[in-house]
């Protein structure tokens, strides 16, 4: 199941990960080509997720019909620059979720067939487990917010 929901995009968050300094501290992940992944963050900063996480909280209450109480949340940004992809990965947690903050390449679960190009504002919830990965990316920059969600 991958709910798909949309909120709006702060630019002053969008302009924050764009400038985010080169010797900020970052971490790579499962990239491939030029791109950056935020340290992760558990529940520190949430004003820099620019509302992703508690959107993502509704959309689980609304699926599950309970209130969201999660035993544990942590999210992160990931800037990838033209030519970068993630390869095929999944994530901990019981839920995951991203919030794209620019339109770019797009993300796929193959397992389930579906293909979702990102879109501004796009925001996608999932079970942990789902194997997704994303298309190279064509556009200057694709940037979005993506987060795990243990229950």
């Amino acid at each position: 199941m991958i709910l798909t929901g949309y909120l709006e995009p702060d630019p002053k968050i969008l302009a924050h990960w764009l400038a985010e300094p080169a010797t900020a501290p970052r971490r790579r992940m499962s990239a491939e080509g030029a791109s950056w992944h935020s340290m992760t963050h558990q529940l520190l900063l949430p004003e820099l997720s620019g509302g992703a996480i508690e959107a993502a909280l509704t959309m689980i209450d609304a699926v599950t019909g309970e209130p969201a109480s999660p035993r544990r949340l942590e999210w992160w940004a990931n800037v990838l620059q033209t030519g970068a992809a993630y390869r095929l990965h999944h994530h901990s947690g019981t839920w995951a979720f991203v919030h794209h903050l620019t339109d770019g390449a797009a993300l796929r679960f193959p397992k389930e067939n579906k293909v979702f190009p990102a879109k501004s504002g796009q925001l996608l919830v999932f079970p942990s487990t789902s194997r997704h990965c994303t298309d190279a990316v064509t556009e200057p920059h694709r940037v979005s917010i993506a987060g795990n969600i243990w229950y």
